[in-house]
């Protein structure tokens, strides 16, 4: 707090009240990460001032909230239509969104803005060695799978060459599984959106691509 960021956001459901309400009395901005109808009017209702909507196509860990709810996967598109009906709070799409084309549709479907993940992974800013980044771009949706081995809450990443008996024996233990990747760091889980990208090559290269080809997509 003593640091004034502009924006504070939520994973894995929300603090308490006191804690909002002192956010909220520096006039911080608050998001909250929902992924399913149920999290979003909670989080509408509790005064965040923005919803990120985390489609099952969004890459890295899932940030379900934390009670006894059923964990419904839902696309991010569907996830937007239902929760614009019942919120009239900023919506933030988080999905398989990795061109220009992905951007105009979601604000055309209501999203005020969306979160991108994997085209910021490829970029060369990322420290990426050449033979994993090419696996980060030219993955398919065949490629990824959503996992519970490694982390608390289930991750989308790219499938790994780590062993069934490795996994089973390590399963749920962080530790143990961080230690394991700094040996063989290759088999590291990447999280990542769902299909394919172009190369990026760069940040800037990627973000002024995308900007030129979304004036041509709306003029």
């Amino acid at each position: 707090m003593t640091a004034k960021p502009r924006a504070i956001g939520f994973a894995q459901g929300l603090p308490d009240r006191e804690t909002l309400a002192l956010i909220r009395e520096q006039s911080i901005f608050t998001f909250a990460i929902v992924g399913n109808l149920l999290e979003a009017i909670s989080a509408d209702d509790y005064g965040v001032d923005a919803l990120v909507l985390q489609g099952m196509e969004a890459g890295g860990e899932r940030s379900y909230f934390t009670n006894d709810l059923p964990h419904v996967e839902q696309s991010a598109l569907s996830l937007l239509q239902q929760v614009r009906k019942y919120s009239d709070k900023p919506l933030v799409l988080w999905g398989d969104i990795t061109d220009s084309a992905d951007i105009v549709a979601a604000i055309i479907s209501g999203a005020q803005a969306v979160m991108l993940d994997r085209p910021f992974l490829a970029c060369a800013e990322n420290g990426l060695d050449p033979e994993t980044r090419e696996r980060v771009i030219h993955a398919s949706e065949y490629d990824s799978e959503i996992s519970s081995q490694y982390t608390i809450r289930p991750l989308r990443c790219l499938r790994h060459g780590f062993s069934k008996e490795n996994e089973e024996l390590l399963r749920g233990d962080e530790a143990l599984f961080a230690a394991a990747f700094d040996i063989k760091p290759e088999e590291r889980p990447l999280p990542v959106a769902l299909s394919a990208i172009e190369d990026p090559q760069n940040l800037t290269h990627y973000l002024n691509h995308q900007a030129q080809h979304i004036r041509q997509l709306i003029a």
